[in-house]
């Protein structure tokens, strides 16, 4: 577990959302913008929201035009 990481609820990244939970979300989200070996030290009851899309096999392949 990652020292920020209390529990339950909703984060953007290391900061707890003062939001209630919507329904049908997961007891526990949390947007980040890496998925990597923090996401994974999470657990497997923790949702994480890639915010970059380097997860996901659509997104990770586009590219950014400026």
């Amino acid at each position: 577990m990652r020292v920020w990481f209390t529990g339950p609820g909703v984060c953007f990244g290391e900061t707890r959302v003062d939001e209630p939970r919507r329904p049908g979300l997961p007891r526990t989200v949390v947007a980040s913008f890496g998925v990597g070996i923090g996401s994974d030290a999470l657990g497997p009851d923790v949702y994480v929201l890639d915010m970059l899309g380097l997860g996901d096999a659509f997104t990770s392949h586009l590219r950014h035009r400026p």
